[in-house]
């Protein structure tokens, strides 16, 4: 740097706020509920879809049902896959908040939406699951699915699902506080300080 070259005044790196750390906490403990929801899924997906063909098959279903039933359980492989690599992306966008991207701010606020949305359908649509369908008898699947299960993993779905409802609302909330926009607030560039003495 040549004398003539006038210095650029450093930038001042800001604090993380609380609002944001708390709320990349709790993006980072939904990541550990999926992890282990993930692990469950992975441990009785297999009973799960054999409880659900015996139930079908014991009501007198169609072939065709029988075989959909029975495609059933790699669904739920391939969704459990898919749920942890967006809980993956979910933890990143905890560590870029903490860093102060305003992007990742809006790309959670849009996930943590989508999943605020999507269990609340679940929930409902899960309130809604008993009757008859097409002549099946969906309370007698359900409670062979809930027989072929331990009780822990029926308890563990509900119990996580409403703490992550919580978290996802929280986290909307805590990255919108005043706090959290100053915090993402884009600062102007450096000032250049000039010395007219030189």
């Amino acid at each position: 740097m040549s004398e003539f070259t006038p210095p650029l005044a450093q930038p001042v790196s800001k604090p993380t706020p609380g609002v944001v750390n708390i709320a990349a906490y709790l993006q980072w403990f939904t990541v550990l509920l999926s992890l282990v929801g993930v692990v469950l899924t992975a441990m009785y997906a297999g009973d799960l879809t054999d409880a659900m063909v015996k139930a079908y098959e014991d009501q007198g279903a169609a072939k065709n049902v029988i075989d959909g039933v029975k495609f059933s359980g790699t669904i739920i492989t391939v969704s459990a896959i898919i749920g942890l690599v967006v809980a993956l992306v979910y933890a990143l966008l905890g560590f870029l908040n903490r860093k102060g991207k305003n992007g990742s701010r809006i790309a959670t606020w849009v996930l943590s939406g989508i999943f605020l949305l999507c269990g609340a359908a679940s929930f409902g649509l899960n309130a809604m699951s008993g009757g008859t369908q097409n002549d099946i008898n969906m309370d007698k699947v359900n409670d062979a699915i809930a027989d072929a299960v331990p009780p822990i993993f029926t308890v563990w779905q509900s119990i996580s699902g409403i703490v992550s409802l919580v978290i996802y609302v929280a986290v909307i909330v805590l990255l919108a506080l005043p706090a959290a926009n100053d915090f993402f607030r884009k600062e102007p560039p450096p000032a250049v300080i000039f010395d007219p003495k030189v």
